[in-house]
């Protein structure tokens, strides 16, 4: 699933949940979402590392010493 897809959920989910929490005047639910989405959002930032590193080597397999 691509990085923006993963967000669009992860931002889908907090909203949902913190209409709820705001519903039964709990703050329990948004929580629980905050916890839920965590390894989601942790996901997406070492794929954009990942692809980060991956420029980095692929830019110095290329460098000719100039």
């Amino acid at each position: 699933m691509p990085p923006r897809d993963q967000v669009a959920r992860v931002t889908k989910m907090l909203a949902d949940e913190y209409g709820t929490a705001s519903n039964i005047n709990e703050r329990e639910s948004f929580d629980q979402a905050i916890e839920l989405s965590a390894e989601i959002l942790s996901n997406v930032k070492f794929i954009q590392e990942k692809k980060l590193i991956g420029k980095y080597f692929e830019e110095i397999s290329q460098d000719t010493g100039k």
